[in-house]
């Protein structure tokens, strides 16, 4: 699955330098996308993926023990993470997940 996430975010979406890193947990994948993904983002930065199936149960233990699976490898402090989810027919979509609260975005 997370080959297939890997080959969306390099050949769709533009992604670079996208690796995959197999963590106790799960896979976790890292790159660049292009250009900034959230309209509060300063500048490009790369970002970690976590695959996941449309049908998978996450608690927030398992966030918490991929955010420090991420940290590990990153040797920084990881703040957001997008959850990559694979449905049946193969379609992609991805949802941020923060490490704690985040405040809202003023309009």
């Amino acid at each position: 699955m997370a080959e297939q996430i890997r080959t969306n975010l390099v050949h769709q979406h533009l992604w670079s330098d996208v690796v995959i890193h197999q963590t106790k947990l799960t896979d976790l994948v890292h790159g660049t996308p292009p250009r900034t993904l959230h309209p509060d983002d300063a500048e490009i930065r790369s970002e970690w993926l976590v695959p996941a199936r449309s049908n998978d149960d996450w608690t927030i233990k398992q966030w918490d023990e991929c955010f420090r699976e991420a940290e590990g490898v990153a040797g920084k402090d990881v703040d957001r993470m997008l959850m990559a989810i694979v449905d049946n027919d193969s379609t992609i979509v991805y949802y941020f997940v923060y490490k704690g609260l985040v405040k809202p975005r003023k309009n």
